[in-house]
């Protein structure tokens, strides 16, 4: 049975859009899909040494070619925090819609959830040009679910108190 259908309706529809959002990254084929990620591991860098030399926090050479080799470095690491920070929020969403129902034990089931959804995502790249499912990034979509769950769980513990 559902509390509020109108909250629920609304969250269900967060949830749909942000699977959306989760699909329209992994259905771009390889090229498209680094080009992206390379780009946003680009402003990450750019605006971080900007701010921080701005900040007197850092002295590091801004120029291109030294912007580059730090992406070089880091952009797989950029790529697993996309993976991590897509499935946290995902369980954000599904977490708040569950609890409009009155579905006992809604940590299991958004966590089972969101396995299934990554396990499903990237079962879904096998299918897209240059692309293949990653059993590690199954692991990583899962413990970014996992990760927001222990918070929310800890939080509400605390507050309890």
């Amino acid at each position: 049975m559902i509390k509020s259908k109108v909250k629920f309706i609304i969250k269900f529809i967060l949830v749909i859009f942000w699977l959306c959002v989760i699909f329209f990254f992994s259905h771009a084929n390889s090229n498209e899909s680094t080009n992206q990620s390379i780009e946003i591991t680009k402003t990450i860098v750019t605006f971080s040494v900007k701010t921080l030399n701005s900040i007197h926090a850092t002295n590091i050479d801004a120029s291109d070619e030294n912007i580059n080799n730090i992406i070089d470095n880091i952009h797989p690491f950029i790529r697993k925090i996309g993976h991590f920070s897509e499935y946290f929020i995902l369980a954000i969403l599904v977490l708040l819609m569950i609890k409009e129902t009155n579905l006992n034990y809604y940590y299991i089931f958004t966590i089972l959830f969101c396995l299934f959804m990554a396990i499903f995502d990237e079962s879904h790249q096998l299918f897209i040009e240059g692309r293949s499912g990653n059993f590690i990034d199954i692991l990583i979509d899962t413990f970014g679910s996992l990760m927001y769950l222990i918070i929310n769980k800890t939080y509400y513990l605390i507050r309890k108190k």
